[in-house]
């Protein structure tokens, strides 16, 4: 499995998204990854 994901990210407010490579999070307790 790979470490990163692209994400829609919103850096300031009232800027448009952008496409960035994130790390994957680690799900905590009661929770799951999913890869769509």
């Amino acid at each position: 499995m790979t470490t990163t994901m692209q994400a829609a990210v919103v850096t300031e407010f009232g800027k448009d998204l952008q496409i960035q490579e994130v790390p994957i999070p680690t799900p905590g307790p009661g929770e799951a990854l999913v890869k769509v």
